[in-house]
């Protein structure tokens, strides 16, 4: 006989839950045989009706070499440990970053690169705190359409990041959630539009129309990239959040998405495509000049190199 799962004495005991399923079960996939079918069937059996509304399943925790975890192998890894070593965050950015679908795998090595991630995405929104100091959104911001057109391209791009972020979150895929999230603080962010907006920060007139567009443009990038890292880098999140400008709730994750984001349009002369192009020509010309990123435009007139750019 399968006994009756504890959970409808709960239920049945609070009349707030009567009728209602659970929102989710959440188990490893050994349970499709066992609690996720008992409690199933059950249900079926007693209430004409499944006890949950969704049911996600994941793998289970393996070593770097696909193994399982074995203290008589000693390779089992302690979550204490990692977060007494580096931090909770990483902690969760390696599991978000994971493929919870098959079995997720864990060594230093997994862990180093989730650290050298989390790094990327934290000086991401160092920079973007850093070039916001004296920036108040109440009188400082210039009106998208006043905006120098880069610096909208560069809100329109977290807006698409936002769509595709907030899509992979709702069908609970965070490994695409990280994977976005990354490409967009690499590649949009600090190998374009960060490096490029440099001199015009350091070098232009504190309240300058074009200080102050690419400020307005910063201030939209960081109101929404703290709330896409708030569900799985908290404390992070938690802690840019208090460093943001301009009035706001107390706590990010009582918070809803950001708004405020908006973008170029199609049948403008410099539209997205236009940037897309600048940005391929930008990446072959570093390719062809045999240069990383920050080495490019040490290349001397004149030279070799120069020429073969030309």
């Amino acid at each position: 006989m399968i006994p009756v799962p504890p959970v409808y004495s709960v239920v049945d005991a609070r009349p707030e839950f009567a009728g209602h399923a659970a929102d989710m079960y959440l188990e490893g996939s050994d349970q499709h045989r066992g609690w996720f079918m008992s409690s199933l069937m059950i249900s079926v059996a007693m209430k004409g009706k499944a006890p949950y509304r969704q049911v996600l399943t994941h793998g289970f925790t393996v070593d770097g070499q696909g193994r399982k975890m074995s203290k008589s192998i000693g390779n089992t890894v302690s979550p204490q440990d990692v977060m007494n070593k580096l931090g909770a965050d990483i902690l969760r950015l390696w599991v978000a970053s994971t493929d919870y679908t098959g079995e997720m795998a864990v060594s230093d090595e997994i862990l180093k690169r989730a650290a050298d991630s989390y790094r990327r995405i934290r000086n991401t929104a160092r920079f973007l705190l850093a070039n916001l100091n004296g920036f108040n959104p109440a009188t400082d911001m210039v009106k998208p359409e006043e905006m120098v057109v880069l610096d909208r391209w560069a809100v329109g791009c977290a807006k698409t990041a936002q769509q595709e972020i907030l899509k992979a979150y709702e069908a609970y895929d965070f490994h695409e959630v990280v994977q976005r999230l990354m490409r967009f603080c690499s590649v949009e962010m600090g190998s374009f539009y960060l490096d490029i907006i440099k001199d015009r920060q350091y070098t232009a007139k504190a309240d300058s129309v074009a200080r102050r567009s690419c400020q307005t443009a910063l201030y939209h990038i960081a109101e929404a990239l703290v709330r896409w890292m708030a569900p799985i880098m908290s404390f992070t999140a938690d802690e840019i959040w208090g460093y943001l400008p301009g009035e706001r709730e107390k706590y990010v994750f009582t918070g809803e998405w950001y708004d405020g984001l908006f973008g170029l349009e199609e049948n403008e002369e410099f539209n997205d495509a236009f940037w897309d192009d600048v940005r391929y020509i930008k990446d072959q010309v570093n390719k062809r000049a045999g240069k990383s990123e920050s080495q490019w435009h040490q290349i001397e007139p004149g030279s070799k190199s120069d020429a073969e750019i030309c």
